[in-house]
């Protein structure tokens, strides 16, 4: 689905960031507003590879998300770190920022936050940056992979399933879970968008291309695992190409 709208939502999202960007450099915004700079990066990057089919300026959107979390992170006590949260870690991961996104996985928190996530949520995001970034023992990936079947008490993941292929290494049974995870997703912005459950920003924008998807066949990749080049809502446009030439206080600047 296209929307007549998409311009305005990348001018809308750039324009809300330069109002975002003076909190959070001085250190003044929490959570939930860094989260919403990185969001709005990230509609603008989305938005961008849509209108224009611009995959580096896909990538640099996506990089600053990264790069502004990662900032957040580096002066943020630990009562703002909620693992589960740490959706920028796919934004980095997408632009081919492992640097960083290795840096988000060291500074994030490392236990569970009852109350507040659910503990399998926080498991599944765990594992991805203790296992690829913080040289997680192949046992120690494994314990924690039990650890979140026995949270889901008897409940389906397919994360998890998603979560095993990576850490066994095997390319086609991580293409059969990632089809899966696609699937529910679509089937699950259907039912939303039924009920009228979703702005027309959303729909347009995030929707249309799944992050978390292009991070895991990024991870999947750089460790060798062979992966189709076909997936739904992850466009082989967006896996292609290099980490962007931005420095990392680049996320300062909102752009135009």
């Amino acid at each position: 689905m296209s929307s007549k709208f998409l311009p305005v939502f990348v001018q809308d999202a750039r324009l809300f960031n330069a109002e975002l960007v003076e909190p959070v450099r001085e250190r003044r915004a929490g959570l939930r507003q860094v989260l919403e700079l990185c969001r709005n990066y990230r509609i603008a990057a989305i938005g961008q590879l849509l209108l224009l089919g611009d995959a580096d300026a896909f990538r640099v959107d996506l990089y600053k998300s990264g790069r502004a979390y990662l900032y957040f992170l580096e002066g943020a006590d630990e009562a703002q770190l909620i693992t589960s949260r740490a959706v920028p870690f796919f934004d980095a991961l997408g632009a081919r920022d492992f640097e960083g996104a290795r840096e988000i996985a060291r500074r994030s928190r490392r236990t569970w936050a009852p109350g507040v996530e659910y503990e399998e949520d926080f498991l599944y995001m765990d594992f991805l940056m203790g296992h690829f970034f913080r040289d997680l023992s192949e046992a120690a990936a494994a314990e924690l992979l039990q650890r979140y079947e026995r949270a889901l008490q008897g409940t389906e993941d397919i994360r998890l399933e998603v979560c095993h292929a990576l850490l066994a290494r095997q390319g086609e049974h991580l293409d059969a879970a990632l089809d899966r995870m696609m699937d529910e997703r679509e089937a699950r912005q259907a039912r939303l968008l039924e009920k009228g459950s979703l702005s027309e920003e959303m729909w347009a924008t995030e929707c249309q291309v799944s992050i978390e998807g292009l991070a895991l066949v990024a991870l999947a990749e750089r460790v060798g695992v062979p992966m189709r080049s076909d997936h739904l809502f992850i466009p082989s446009l967006a896996r292609d190409g290099e980490l962007p030439e931005e420095p990392p206080d680049a996320w300062m600047d909102p752009g135009d």
